[in-house]
């Protein structure tokens, strides 16, 4: 009877032993669902943000093929209504004097270093004259 009794306290504690590395693996298991349930909603998410950053990439680079093509295009002044025309003109008389006026500044910044370099030429000779005098 000892025997059995030992035998049967030895398969309960086997039991025991084995229910408790059940439910450590089933805590286990369920934590290790929650993370990969977790993980796997934010790899959806992320993929729909790399779906709405692609979409907004090709609409982007739709728009600079679409600038470029009007850069590149001729302006049609029959395309233009009348306050258009008259600003675009405005525009063109101010690019015009703007211009006449960086041509003047230039011949003028042109004389203006003419000059000093005349001067300072006409400075240093008058140095060396003074320190050849005894």
């Amino acid at each position: 009877i000892n025997e059995i009794v030992r035998e049967l306290q030895k398969t309960e504690s086997e039991r025991d032993h084995l229910r408790t590395n059940q439910e450590q693996s089933v805590r286990e298991n369920s934590a290790r669902i929650r993370q990969l349930q977790t993980a796997v909603h934010n790899l959806e998410q992320r993929r729909q943000a790399l779906q709405s950053a692609e979409s907004e990439m090709q609409q982007l680079q739709q728009q600079i093929d679409d600038f470029q093509a009007e850069k590149n295009s001729p302006l049609a002044a029959n395309t233009l209504n009348e306050q258009e025309r008259a600003n675009l003109r405005a525009l063109e008389e101010e690019h015009r004097n703007t211009l006449r006026s960086l041509e003047s500044a230039e011949a003028e910044l042109v004389a203006v270093t003419s000059e000093r370099d005349r001067l300072t030429a006409d400075l240093e000779n008058n140095l060396l004259k003074r320190r050849e005098e005894p």
